[in-house]
């Protein structure tokens, strides 16, 4: 019903033309949202379910693009972190092969990356994103499961679990609060 409602039931512009609006501030983390345009036409392109897409065409000429940057967020995060005296991100980063979250994961599961699977990668995606931002245990038992993230077919991660995470991210890359507790002081000046 929500994606009925959200997605195909949207006004259409000129009978037939899906728009939408970006907003370049759009989430408290700084990344672009998308919603209904001023004209209350369209809606939020950007989370239509990957099995409706195929119902949107492009004009005659034009077409469809998809845009991701790879593991952006913890580039960044690899780039301020050399600035201060943490190159070791960086330094992986210099692999066109590195891939953050797998290495994440082996540091939580301490495995080989090679033997990492979809779902303890997962938790290496989780532990990246919430660690890059100062999160805690609670937010990352939130965030599993609200991402659908499941440990042997259980939705959401444990508490106890969740301050293993942080920890092996911060054993792994313990620049990031660092970093924080400089900006802290800044801002208590």
């Amino acid at each position: 019903a929500k994606i009925v409602s959200t997605s195909l039931q949207s006004k259409l512009d000129g009978g037939d033309i899906m728009r939408t609006s970006y907003n370049a501030s759009g989430t408290v983390t700084g990344r672009i949202s998308s919603s209904k345009t001023l004209r209350d036409t369209g809606c939020n392109l950007q989370n239509i379910p990957e099995k409706l897409r195929r119902y949107f065409v492009a004009r005659h000429g034009k077409v469809f693009i998809k845009g991701d940057l790879s593991q952006a967020e913890t580039r960044v995060v690899a780039e301020l972190l050399k600035k201060i005296g943490f190159p070791k991100l960086w330094n992986k980063y210099r692999d066109s092969k590195f891939d953050i979250h797998n290495w994440a994961a082996s540091a939580i599961y301490n495995k080989a990356e090679s033997a990492i699977s979809y779902e303890e990668r997962s938790i290496g995606k989780l532990s990246n994103h919430s660690g890059n931002y100062g999160a805690g245990p609670n937010v990352l038992v939130a965030q599993s499961i609200k991402r659908g993230i499941k440990i042997n077919n259980v939705l959401g991660i444990g508490y106890t679990f969740s301050k293993h995470i942080l920890e092996a991210r911060h054993q792994q890359i313990p620049g990031p609060r660092k970093w924080w507790t400089s900006i802290e002081r800044q801002l208590q000046k």
